[in-house]
């Protein structure tokens, strides 16, 4: 189950999301549509745990998105399209992955340089995505 009480998300320019309040239960499903900037996206990166609201309730399956940790593994985000951060380089677009599915930096570090030489990315490490 997924409940959401006055659910805001406000960015520098304004909000995303003003005071959604929803509940949907388990095998229920839910359609969300709107225009462009309309915060469709920001309201599915909430339920992700990947950015957290600046206001209002949100529990998952009864945890709150602060247990993170124990949601991970019953959560998925597929947006449209692949997603890499152009402003990032190669290493700090895995960086920022490897950390939100808190993985820690030890092992993180490990999986970053196979990944790099897997695909012959080692010399690109420092490279915008492009």
């Amino acid at each position: 189950m997924i409940v959401l009480e006055n659910v805001c998300k406000e960015f520098d320019t304004g909000f995303s999301l003003q005071n959604i309040t929803l509940k949907v239960s388990r095998g229920e499903k839910i359609f969300i549509f709107g225009p462009n900037g309309a915060g469709k996206t920001t309201f599915l990166k909430i339920l992700a745990c990947l950015i957290t609201p600046s206001s209002g309730t949100i529990k998952i399956m009864g945890y709150s998105p602060a247990m993170r940790t124990k949601l991970l593994g019953s959560i998925g985000f597929a947006p449209q399209s692949g997603h890499l951060y152009e402003s990032l380089t190669i290493k700090q677009n895995l960086d920022f992955y490897g950390k939100m599915y808190s993985i820690d930096q030890p092992e993180l570090a490990e999986r970053i340089h196979e990944l790099l030489v897997q695909f012959n990315l080692s010399m690109k490490l420092d490279s915008k995505v492009s």
